[in-house]
């Protein structure tokens, strides 16, 4: 279920690069923040169709680097585009 970012991501040469980032399960990508006290955290979000942060749903594109929020209650969280559907009754 846990894995490293290499694993689903292998042509993209910065994803194989990154050791502290993981994907969890084919949707999850988790970004631990590991810094005392540290309110932000930098994460690489890998090449795919896009992501969004779990806990804002804004959209983002991937193969790019941002500065993600990182609260005491909440730790960078991101869903791979397309990968949870809208079950519709």
């Amino acid at each position: 279920m846990m894995r490293g970012l290499v694993m689903d991501f292998r042509t993209d040469a910065r994803a194989r690069r990154i050791d502290d980032e993981y994907m969890f399960g084919p949707a999850f990508l988790v970004s631990p923040v590991t810094e005392a006290k540290a309110r932000t955290r930098t994460v690489y979000l890998p090449d795919a169709l896009g992501w969004y942060d779990f806990w804002t749903g804004v959209a983002m594109a991937g193969k790019q680097t941002i500065e993600a929020p990182a609260p005491y209650d909440a730790i960078p969280l991101f869903v791979r585009a397309g990968s949870i559907r809208a079950v519709r009754s």
